[in-house]
């Protein structure tokens, strides 16, 4: 089986207002096309949901700072594409797809079968010397930049720069595409 190199992708990063995780406050997503950063957004997303105290403190966003921002199913229109017609990359990916999931069919929208590369998955088959492979010690490990962790931009650029490690040490090829299954239920 031939594997080609993979050139274009989005990663993207989610921050959730409480621990039903199936609603997001924040999302990044970074369009990168033969290494180099092309598109950058960031979103604050009015969930319409409660925040819990543990994430507030832990992204720092509030139901205050998402006053007047879109919904998800209004920012959906302009950002599904991302999710339907290329590759996803993100640091434990189940954790962000799982999350967009939850959150389409809480706005009853149809959920792709999301086509993605996990850097946590890679991270642990790249570095199995490394005891842990969360994002902040990756990042530890390669000497990448992570100031303002579970900031959804910060997060995505940090993802890519790992990303941009990783496949230096292993290249990531389209065998390290996997899909999602989300659409089947």
């Amino acid at each position: 089986m031939e594997t080609e190199m993979i050139k274009e992708y989005t990663v993207i990063d989610v921050e959730t207002p409480n621990a039903k995780n199936d609603s997001i406050c924040s999302i990044a997503l970074l369009r990168v096309k033969e290494g180099r950063i092309v598109s950058k957004e960031y979103h604050l997303v009015d969930p319409e949901d409660y925040f819990d105290q543990f994430n507030v403190r832990l992204h720092g966003i509030s139901k205050s700072m998402v006053k007047g921002s879109p919904s998800f199913s209004e920012l959906w229109d302009s950002i599904g594409h991302h999710f339907t017609d290329g590759i996803i990359v993100a640091h434990n990916a189940t954790f962000d797809l799982n999350v967009l999931a939850k959150s389409l069919r809480r706005n009853n929208l149809n959920v792709p079968d999301f086509r993605y590369v996990c850097t946590y998955r890679l991270s642990k088959s790249v570095n199995a010397g490394l005891r842990r492979h969360g994002l902040s010690s990756v990042c530890e490990f390669y000497g990448i930049d992570l100031d303002d962790h579970h900031n959804a931009l910060c997060d995505a650029v940090a993802c890519q720069e790992v990303f941009a490690r990783l496949n230096r040490a292993r290249p990531v090829t389209s065998a390290d595409i996997y899909v999602s299954g989300f659409s089947r239920g």
